[in-house]
């Protein structure tokens, strides 16, 4: 069993994760840029308020 935000899995050697969303569903963080990468924790987005 894990935890709530613990590390279950790791990509190494450049691999690659595609996520799809429906428009409008996500507000991606303004710090972060498609061509950087991604560290563990690191918030992409946010759900915007309805």
């Amino acid at each position: 069993m894990l935890e709530q935000g613990e590390e279950m899995g790791r990509f190494l050697l450049g691999s690659t994760v595609i996520m799809l969303f429906e428009k409008h569903v996500i507000e991606f963080n303004a710090d972060w840029r498609p061509e950087g990468p991604v560290r563990l924790g690191e918030v992409m987005g946010t759900r915007p308020a309805r």
